[in-house]
């Protein structure tokens, strides 16, 4: 039948064009796997909210993955043998005993160490032994030496007259770890990375065909710890290495301009995203696309929040400029080395080994340092500026130096990870930015009650949400000569468009602060630099809720939960208002500016005594979900409840899992594994019950 030229075979063909259509460009188009869909993480009900949720899933799956673990050594190697396909290595049966005597809970799950070293099994021992001799003549690599039970650091001449900053203490470090059963080990060499950058990208083709591995790549005679040729000329980075490890067929491989440098005004500097993103601003009114995604949730404007905080920077390479460790001005090393890191980014191929920042006490890292009275160091159960919940400021409190990456090439800094989260945060700007939050339950025209809470969606002037709810600023100008200014900075007089000036001007500084007043906010937020943070462990260890933004990968990853020990943040930190806002409630300007009325109560509060220490009723302290949200009337939001359930959560984790003899059975474990090839009869290193 013809309709005015138009016949229904033709409206069937066009539909069904339409629809394949789609479903190419959802197959084409750069999608956001990180954030978890609206549809299955929130309920229809307009009371529910993704967060309560998730925080549930977490604890379910990590009872489950205590509950697995095996209780007895014949139990742990046929786990072993199922999981990985080959025999336990020799000395397993010593490595139980140390487990089970120190209460140690993790017994199987070891797959991202095993993962690690599954490449070097297609090297033989000694050519694994000749190359860890190799590296470790690399300057800004130590030498740890096993030999006859006990270890020692080399010192092996460096062919450079570069000086080591840091050279020894991660050395020494992983020696103080094995010290309680090195005697049971054979003799074999352990190449430490002085940095806390990973170091070690193997092209793909490497990886999957090892025959074209070739030590002799290291070229130890020209190697230099900088990405500085011997002429001085600067050929590559740490991107154009990274590109190498991805698929020949992945986007990344496919990209060419991966050198060029982004400095050429602020639109170099402007970080991509393949988030939906919308603009927010500078501290200078300006816009940044991606600074801020808004990570809709669909027509509701719904929160998203990240389950897994990981990144493949293969499908994605245009995120990688909002990170700074692909800027390092160290050199990276393109052939498979044992080199053994405290984190490593996604795609590196070091070995995984505790931070000595973690096993070591210090004042810098580590919660509760205290000195006796005859000056000797000691780790006390509660630091000295810890504070109850109930008397902990409700803000969002982070502190640090500008540290967040190189600059080869330059140009790049302003998308470093720190640099955005300050410049977000401490934005003066009156863009506005979507902040999903609970309605009072007595304001006037809503849905919301005691026992439903209605969330809603409002747009709120961003320096209005900051001035409430965030106390952040950097304290130190570390790595700033490579700053250049957006163009439109409005800078003081005298003060240059470029390096560390400019950065000083740009961002908002502030007083360095002990970690003991850390201790003293609710939420603390924990931001990688130019690799992983190192205080990480001291903030779990608090009585506080940790959000942590990263990338990297620690030894401890995969035995932690998102959502029950720690909140993840995404790299764009866009979701932070919305946290804020379901665990604490909505401010009274956030009330304000969103139109709701009500009739005013003499407990309305200012910022000064939102941030002051609060009470909890009783429903409140139980978790009640259903109690009143009351943020704004001076009371504490009924989910300030949950927020304290993560902070405590994450305290009894690092005192039973991340404790001094949970990172040694770690390295024992470790140490076997690495053992069994480094020997040239591997067979004869495998465990016999």
């Amino acid at each position: 039948m013809a309709m005015g030229g138009f016949t229904i075979r033709s409206a069937a063909v066009l539909t069904v064009v339409t629809v394949v259509l789609v479903s190419v460009l959802r197959t084409l188009l750069p999608r956001d796997p990180l954030f978890l869909p609206v549809t299955s993480s929130s309920p229809s009900s307009p009371s529910s909210h993704p967060i309560p949720n998730l925080m549930h899933a977490a604890s379910t799956h990590y009872a489950a993955f205590l509950a697995r673990q095996s209780t007895s050594l014949p139990a742990a190697v046929a786990e072993y043998e199922r999981r990985y396909g080959r025999a336990p290595p020799k000395g397993f049966g010593a490595w139980f005993d140390f487990v089970r005597d120190n209460g140690v809970k993790v017994v199987d799950d070891y797959d991202h160490m095993v993962k690690d070293f599954e490449p070097f099994w297609a090297l033989e021992g000694q050519e694994i032994r000749k190359r860890a001799m190799q590296v470790g003549q690399l300057p800004t690599f130590d030498l740890v030496r096993l030999q006859n039970g006990s270890s020692i650091t080399l010192d092996v001449p460096k062919n450079t007259t570069y000086k080591d900053a840091e050279r020894g203490a991660r050395a020494r470090g992983f020696r103080s770890m094995m010290k309680k059963f090195q005697h049971t080990l054979p003799d074999m060499d352990f190449p430490i990375n002085a940095l806390a950058e990973s170091r070690v990208l193997v092209p793909w083709e490497q990886i999957q065909y090892s025959n074209l591995s070739d030590s002799e790549d290291l070229h130890l005679q020209t190697f230099t710890p900088s990405w500085a040729d011997a002429d001085g000329v600067v050929r590559s980075n740490v991107w154009d290495a990274f590109r190498r490890t991805c698929p020949p067929r992945s986007m990344a491989r496919k990209l060419f301009g991966s050198v060029r440098g982004g400095n050429q005004g602020s639109h170099g500097q402007r970080p991509l995203s393949y988030l939906r993103a919308k603009a927010s601003p500078a501290r200078d009114g300006t816009t940044t696309a991606d600074q801020h995604s808004q990570l809709e949730g669909g027509e509701d404007n719904a929160p998203r929040f990240i389950t897994t905080p990981s990144f493949d920077f293969c499908t994605r390479p245009a995120t990688h400029v909002q990170h700074g460790h692909f800027f390092s001005d160290w050199r990276t090393i393109s052939t498979l080395v044992p080199v053994f890191s405290p984190a490593k980014a996604p795609g590196y191929s070091d070995l995984l080994i505790p931070s000595h920042y973690y096993y070591v006490p210090s004042a810098k890292y580590t919660y509760g340092y205290a000195r006796d009275k005859n000056d000797v160091a000691m780790v006390m159960d509660e630091d000295k500026g810890e504070v109850a919940w109930e008397e902990k400021r409700d803000d969002v409190f982070w502190r640090g130096a500008s540290t967040g990456g190189g600059n080869t090439p330059g140009g790049f800094l302003r998308g470093y990870q720190r640099h955005r989260f300050v410049e977000l945060t401490a934005s003066r700007s009156n863009n506005t930015v979507p902040v999903t939050f609970a309605a009072p339950a007595d304001a006037k025209d809503t849905l919301s009650t005691a026992e439903q809470p209605y969330y809603t969606s409002s747009p709120f002037p961003i320096s209005t949400l900051n001035a409430d709810i965030m106390n952040t600023g950097f304290t130190r100008a570390v790595g700033c000569k490579g700053y250049v200014a957006p163009s439109g900075s409005s800078l003081p007089p005298n003060v240059p468009s470029k390096g560390c000036e400019a950065l000083k001007a740009n961002y908002h500084f502030t007083d360095t602060v002990p970690m003991a007043e850390h201790y003293r906010h609710k939420y603390l937020v924990d931001i990688d630099g130019m690799g992983y943070s190192a205080r990480v462990m001291a903030l779990l260890a608090s009585r506080s809720a940790v959000v942590k933004g990263s990338v990297w990968r620690e030894w401890w990853g995969a035995w932690s939960m998102p959502w029950l020990h720690y909140i993840p943040l995404s790299s764009s930190y866009a979701e932070i208002y919305d946290i804020y806002a379901f665990f604490s409630g909505p401010t009274k300007s956030m009330l304000e500016a969103a139109k709701f009325s009500r009739s005013p109560s003499p407990d309305d509060e200012t910022k000064a005594e939102r941030t002051q220490p609060r009470k909890l009723n009783q429903r409140q302290k139980q978790g009640d979900l259903t109690a009143d949200t009351t943020a704004a009337r001076g009371e504490p939001s009924h989910n300030d409840a949950l927020l304290q359930r993560i902070a405590l959560a994450g305290r009894e984790w690092k005192q039973t899992m991340a404790r001094r003899v949970d990172m040694e059975a770690y390295v024992y474990r470790l140490c076997l594994e690495y053992a069994r090839l480094w020997a040239d009869d591997r067979e004869g290193m495998d465990y016999v019950g």
